[in-house]
């Protein structure tokens, strides 16, 4: 089955539109449209592999949140941090590991260091399936304790599947526990949908993002040479974009 968010995923639109390209190509009556469509979609796969491109996706995500240090953060009741940070431990390999977006659980201990919040919401999940072994958040909350944050500071929510239900289940903990707001720990790429989610929520959350990918624009010639790593990038950002195009509106 292939979940929505593979549709937007750049090489499969490539690999889709190649394939209906050699397909038209093959009929005669439709051959001129299967060249443009060959054509397109070499023309997009490069557009999309360029270091610029995934720059000037980035930059548009990240700009409203600029890095803020962590003894500049607000006070509040709680440091909410978002998953995505540890490859949980599997089966065979029973020991956790950092994720692409590991800087999110840097960011969440120097805050708790800096005394930003007396406590700590790991909000990540599903519940672990085979080959997986834990929840991601127990993942999380060990590295956390390792860098300094007491588990006894430290909740859990395992039962979100995606940033909305982060922020609804983030709320029910914050209400059951009497908290009001929170200091808010995701990617900075992914603030902006957070952001919305968390207000849809009703929580009142102060962003303190990790982890820019638009830190320093591309410069000289490989800035326009194609990469599998700017490939990759624009992948995140255009998830991002259609994430954040269907998140604004709460309902």
């Amino acid at each position: 089955m292939i979940r929505p968010s593979a549709l937007v995923d750049p090489v499969l639109l490539w690999a889709l539109a190649t394939a209906t390209g050699a397909l038209l190509y093959g009929a005669p009556k439709r051959r001129r449209l299967g060249v443009s469509l060959l054509w397109a979609s070499v023309a997009g796969l490069l557009l999309a592999s360029l270091p610029w491109t995934g720059y000037l996706m980035f930059e548009r995500l990240e700009a409203p949140y600029a890095l803020v240090p962590e003894n500049e953060c607000p006070q509040a009741d709680a440091i909410v941090l978002l998953g995505g940070g540890m490859l949980p431990a599997v089966v065979g390999d029973p020991q956790a590991r950092i994720g692409q977006s590991g800087d999110r659980v840097w960011q969440a201990a120097r805050l708790y260091a800096a005394g930003c919040a007396p406590k700590l919401i790991v909000s990540a999940g599903p519940a672990p399936e085979a080959p997986v072994m834990e929840p991601e958040t127990a993942a999380t909350a060990a590295l956390l304790k390792d860098l300094g944050v007491p588990a006894t500071v430290t909740l859990q929510e395992s039962g979100s599947f995606n940033t909305v239900s982060n922020a609804r289940e983030v709320a029910r903990i914050m209400d059951a526990e009497g908290m009001e707001d929170a200091v808010l720990v995701t990617s900075a790429w992914h603030m902006r949908r957070a952001v919305r989610a968390f207000e849809c929520a009703g929580v009142t959350v102060s962003p303190m993002p990790a982890g820019p990918f638009a830190r320093v624009a591309p410069e000289g010639f490989s800035a326009w040479v194609p990469s599998a790593e700017a490939l990759f990038g624009f992948r995140i950002a255009l998830k991002e974009w259609v994430g954040l195009a269907v998140a604004q509106s709460c309902e």
